[in-house]
């Protein structure tokens, strides 16, 4: 029985969608790896389009059917290109030869006539998909089923007229219609992945601004002060776990002399955006750090809440000495909880052993895994290639052990983090690898639910005091934060990132040390990509050639593939300038030819001395620190000497002077002056003290006096 034209026309556009889905899942998904395979199966599944289409024609009379195969091939030229076309073209002519009938010839006159126009239409004017121009597309559509028309012209002399009186109105009128509507769906599909490509884009980029920051960041309530979200820097710095941050508020890390700061910046709701304060926080293990704080107010999960961004400048206010001891209890190796345990052969490179953890966790079979290398259970994308692994267990091999994260595959094909750690082992005197995995997929997930926003974080880095910049995998600038501009003297940072810059442009073209800015600065770069951070003090330069200190950190980052470094800078001239001068004054002291000792008020008891005091005395440093001013001074009591101090302890003198005899170490004594004033150092009140030997002296005048008395007498 005869379909009716609007009801064959209807059931044709529905099979139509299919295109759409085709599209949709297989051909946008694909984008980047459209090979020659992918587009031949794309031709069969059009092609099988195209035979569903002609199964459910409109007849006109028997032999003579008609359905929107033309529809299906112009949207194929246009959009999936030649291959898959001419594909489609050839496997749905020859069905519709082998259906016969007296509309046989036109119809595969259509199906070439629809394939050839929608293909050089493509070549032509490539744009029009690019531009998704559908008055375009409804053109080429018009222009195809007019040549369909024509084709009428292979139609029995008895059929053409009536036939053309029949289907030339759905032809001109709806089939052009139902190509436009059906490309605008194949565009609107196009955008959606688009978009979904940006937000995962921008996503990536969030979770890299926060995570991989160099420095603490967190999120807390407003009303609660509760840690909501900490970066690992936070977790690193302050000693807490993640679990142990989250159950804590900001007064736990507070210092009890700044939590006045912290009630009057909660106070300040009516300001998203918050100037810079200093304030003392407390670590896990109890120790002070001085930081300066960024933060503003979001919204976080519906709560009111506030993004900061801590620096720790304790460096700036504590000596070296005391950051050198603080910074190596900062570097304990978390020891325990490991999963997966691989021996490995050193000669062969190859897995020996392992245990279940390991199959569970990568999904093969102990067979599988056995004599295979560390390669086969890795990404195999830079850098966690094979040759990176060997050059782990190499060092292992050598003795030293590795600790380092690793972008692990399991047999599926599937990606994960793990935390890998190697170590040199002898099992049954033979010297192995062990290598002892750890699975970090879910705390890597976690962090990386941390990014709300990349318009959040990236203000976060503008505002910062910290010089801010990202280096390219060709070691150049590709962006900067304003303070950074400013820091240099340029106008702006679209100033300063000109040309895409190397930090060498930024610096003299020597360093202090004489080598080059540029040589110097990839090696700094290299040291910080090998090891995971760079840490150092630079020169750099402004616009106009002042010259300036700065203390530089690198961190690597992985951003759209690539690896990148993480930059931040700060001026420490004016710390430079006081410890050179602190260092002279040091060893003008140091090398004075009179004793120069500092003793505590309270117990008296020697803290710092210079050289000539060592060496006059004859004691070693260690024992020196031991003794107080009373055991050089065999001739004064407690009393005696308290006496002396009282006018420097009573504030009725500045210093004092007296003559005393001192006992060095060996027996032997000399007489000398001192000269004692009081002072402070770190807080502690002490007694500065200056000791000069007179005993040549005294023994000149005794000379002296001798010799008048001979000559008188």
């Amino acid at each position: 029985m005869e379909t009716p034209i609007i009801i064959g026309i209807i059931e044709n556009a529905a099979i139509l969608i299919a295109t759409a889905v085709l599209y949709d899942f297989i051909w946008l998904k694909f984008d980047k790896s459209r090979d020659t395979l992918l587009q031949v199966l794309l031709g069969f599944l059009i092609a099988g389009i195209g035979i569903i289409l002609m199964e459910s024609p409109w007849v006109l009379v028997e032999g003579i059917v008609f359905d929107t195969r033309s529809v299906l091939l112009t949207i194929s030229g246009l959009f999936f290109g030649g291959i898959t076309t001419v594909i489609a073209a050839v496997v749905v002519a020859a069905y519709r030869i082998s259906m016969g009938g007296a509309g046989m010839y036109m119809g595969v006159a259509v199906i070439i006539s629809s394939s050839l126009i929608s293909l050089l239409w493509r070549k032509v004017r490539p744009g029009i998909i690019a531009n998704k121009n559908l008055g375009e597309v409804y053109l080429v559509s018009f222009i195809v089923h007019l040549v369909m028309l024509g084709c009428t012209i292979f139609l029995p002399k008895e059929n053409r007229l009536a036939t053309l009186l029949v289907i030339w109105w759905p032809v001109m009128l709806i089939y052009p219609v139902a190509t436009t509507l059906i490309s605008k769906l194949l565009f609107s599909r196009e955008d959606n992945w688009l978009q979904k490509e940006k937000l995962e884009e921008s996503e990536e980029r969030y979770r890299l601004i926060f995570e991989n920051n160099p420095n603490p960041m967190w999120i807390h309530d407003l009303e609660t002060q509760n840690f909501l979200e900490v970066n690992r820097a936070a977790i690193n710095h302050y000693g807490y776990t993640r679990e142990e941050f989250l159950n804590l508020t900001l007064k736990d890390i507070e210092h009890e002399s700044d939590i006045s700061k912290l009630n009057d910046d909660t106070k300040s709701l009516d300001t998203i955006y918050q100037t810079f304060y200093s304030c003392k926080h407390r670590k896990k293990n109890g120790e002070i750090i001085h930081a300066q704080v960024a933060s503003h107010r979001i919204i976080y999960k519906g709560r009111p809440a506030k993004h900061v961004m801590v620096s720790d400048v304790s460096e700036l206010v504590k000596s070296h000495k005391l950051l050198s001891q603080k910074e190596q209890e900062f570097r304990e190796i978390f020891n325990s909880g490991f999963d997966s345990i691989q021996i490995d052969d050193i000669d062969k490179g190859k897995i020996i052993d392992c245990n279940d953890i390991t199959m569970e966790m990568y999904g093969f079979t102990k067979e599988e895994i056995i004599n295979g290398t560390i390669g086969n259970l890795s990404a195999n994308i830079e850098p966690y290639t094979e040759e990176k692994a060997q050059e782990y267990l190499k060092k292992t091999i050598q003795g030293e052990p590795q600790d380092f994260e690793w972008l692990a595959r399991k047999k599926n094909g599937e990606t994960f983090w793990v935390n890998v750690r190697l170590k040199l082992v002898e099992i049954g005197g033979v010297k192995r690898v062990m290598a002892i995995v750890r699975d970090i997929t879910a705390r890597k997930r976690t962090e990386q639910n941390l990014i709300e926003s990349e318009q959040r974080f990236l203000r976060v880095m503008h505002f910062s005091k910290d010089a801010i910049g990202i280096l390219d995998e060709n070691f150049r600038f590709i962006d900067c934060n304003d303070t950074a501009a400013r820091l240099h003297g340029f106008k702006s940072r679209i100033e300063l990132l000109k040309n895409s810059p190397h930090p060498s442009a930024l610096s003299p073209k020597n360093q202090p040390c004489g080598n080059s800015s540029y040589e110097l600065a990839n090696k700094m770069i290299q040291i910080a990509l090998e090891q995971g951070f760079n840490k150092f003090e630079w020169v750099h330069q402004k616009v106009n050639g002042q010259k300036f200190w700065a203390e530089v950190s690198l961190t690597p980052i992985v951003f759209n593939g690539k690896r990148m470094i993480y930059a931040v800078w700060r001026d420490i001239s004016d710390q430079k300038s006081k410890q050179d001068r602190i260092d002279k004054l040091l060893k003008i002291l140091d090398e004075s030819i009179n004793e120069v000792y500092i003793f505590r008020c309270d117990n008296l008891k020697f803290i710092e001395f210079n050289k000539t005091a060592v060496n006059n005395s004859g004691y070693t440093p260690e024992e020196l620190l031991e003794l107080t001013p009373l055991d050089l001074k065999p001739y004064l009591t407690t009393e005696q000497f308290n006496e002396l101090l009282k006018p420097l302890n009573e504030g009725t003198s500045s210093k004092i002077f007296f003559e005393t005899i001192h006992r060095r170490k060996n027996g032997t004594e000399y007489s000398v002056e001192v000269y004692v004033e009081k002072a402070k150092a770190s807080d502690i009140d002490v007694y500065n003290a200056i000791v000069l030997d007179i005993s040549q002296r005294k023994k000149h005048l005794a000379e002296l006096k001798q010799e008048s008395i001979k000559y008188f007498v």
